[in-house]
């Protein structure tokens, strides 16, 4: 689900903070069967890793990631 990226951007943008900033780590498999990690770094030092089929999925799950720690933070 892309609103994962939305949630986490407008979450950092309701407290101040920077947007995220995703890196492509490495892109492994085939070309027609490929899967791409992806992490995304938080200005506060958080980051995650997300992976998928496109880069775009792997960013997704990347913020998901990313997402929960801030919720386990916050709670």
């Amino acid at each position: 689900e892309a609103h994962a990226k939305t949630a986490l951007q407008e979450f950092l943008q309701s407290r101040g903070q920077a947007p995220p900033t995703y890196k492509q780590v490495s892109r492994t498999g085939p070309d027609h069967d490929p899967d791409f990690y992806v992490e995304v770094f938080l200005d506060s030092g958080l980051k995650a890793l997300g992976n998928g089929s496109t880069k775009r999925m792997a960013e997704t799950k990347a913020a998901e990631q990313i997402l929960k720690k801030i919720k386990n933070i916050n709670e």
